[in-house]
């Protein structure tokens, strides 16, 4: 710093009318140089006592300019660069001292700071700490639950499998089931198909013997008409003619006991065929109480024959006669057994027992003992037609 203002102030001084080299470059006088050590050693002292005081520069200019001495006031000119330079310093460390007391209290502010931080900071720590607590519970009871959850998903996965194989299994019952069904409707339906060609052969035989009994009625009413009218003797008559066979309607009643899949109308049927090749139509009615015709009487065995049959007689009021067709769930491979097997069925109002068999599968179908319990109805229906 004093060389900054050495450098500053360092220019070589002049005075009015000496050339500057007599002053930079050449020595002063003896009596220059007396002069000057005599005033250097008298403002030692001074300069030296005013350093102290508030401005001592002030006082040694007054006592120089205030002097009678011949050279103080080239002595004077000579020495105010180096009291500029001074004041210069002077000023420079008065503001030095400001810097310092302002770094004092900024040092002391900064200690201030620093020990407010540090509490902070303590306290920080301090709660640190106890997050972390908090945190470590805390990820003590995410684990627990995790490790519930994952529990609670495996047997919910368990679960989940289980119910799955159920519904497999429940879904290949159902498609087992339904193929059984599919099996049981395709043959439900070549049986309708097949009653159907029947029907239609039964009502192709009925419209052929309606025919038929539409010309004979008309050949008798003729005849009837002549022999009111007298047209025809009786003597004229052939002799070896024979009586036209007439047609005898025999109604029945039909009841149905237990479950028979509609077969007993296949059964009808077949009788009915066979009944008109005799000239017997069978008459079908449904069962009312009180009737004096032949019941037909369907009854299927599903559980214990015996019972199953006892059932269905019991439920009968009335006192007419009864003919009984048992129908036997029978597989159409296994009917050579089921001749030991019928039960032996009494009741007062029986006329007869007839056993038939019939299956999911095949339904009605033909057999000899099938055809054997056709044969006897027809038989049992014709002798009532005879008996009157």
């Amino acid at each position: 710093m004093f060389s900054r203002y050495w450098s500053k102030y360092s220019t070589p001084f002049s005075s009015p009318g000496k050339p500057s080299a007599e002053i930079s470059g050449s020595s002063p006088p003896k009596h220059m140089k007396q002069g000057k050590a005599e005033a250097r050693s008298s403002l030692i002292p001074e300069t030296d006592n005013t350093l102290s005081q508030t401005n001592p520069l002030d006082v040694g200019l007054k006592s120089l300019r205030s002097s009678s001495h011949p050279q103080s006031s080239e002595f004077l000119q000579a020495l105010e660069r180096p009291i500029q330079i001074v004041n210069d310093l002077l000023g420079e460390n008065q503001h030095l001292q400001k810097e310092l007391n302002n770094s004092h209290f900024l040092r002391e502010c900064l200690q201030a700071e620093v020990k407010q931080l540090q509490q902070e900071l303590q306290k920080r720590q301090s709660g640190r700490g106890v997050s972390e607590h908090h945190l470590v519970a805390e990820n003590q009871r995410l684990q627990q639950e995790l490790q519930k959850r994952q529990s609670s998903r495996g047997l919910s996965e368990h679960h989940l499998v289980a119910e799955n194989q159920r519904l497999q299994q429940e879904l290949q019952k159902r498609q087992s089931s339904r193929g059984l069904s599919e099996r049981h409707l395709v043959a439900e339906n070549q049986r309708l198909q097949q009653e159907l060609q029947e029907l239609q052969e039964l009502k192709n035989t009925q419209e052929a013997l309606l025919a038929h009994l539409e010309a004979e009625n008309q050949e008798l009413q003729q005849e009837l008409e002549e022999l009111r009218k007298g047209l025809v003797p009786e003597s004229e008559t052939t002799a070896g003619e024979m009586p036209v066979p007439q047609i005898i309607a025999f109604p029945v009643q039909v009841q149905r006991s237990g479950e028979t899949g509609g077969y007993e109308k296949q059964f009808l049927r077949d009788v009915a065929k066979l009944l008109n090749s005799h000239k017997v139509t069978l008459q079908v009615e449904e069962y009312q109480e009180g009737s004096e015709h032949l019941l037909l009487l369907f009854s299927s065995i599903a559980s214990r024959a015996g019972t199953d049959i006892d059932n269905a007689l019991n439920g009968l009021k009335s006192m007419q006669k009864v003919l009984l067709i048992v129908f036997n769930l029978k597989p159409k491979s296994n009917t050579r057994f089921f001749a030991d097997l019928k039960p032996q069925v009494r009741h007062p109002a029986l006329v007869g027992t007839v056993h038939a068999c019939f299956s999911l599968q095949d339904g009605f179908y033909h057999c000899q003992i099938n055809q054997d319990a056709v044969e006897s109805v027809a038989a049992t229906i014709m002798q009532l037609t005879q008996d009157g």
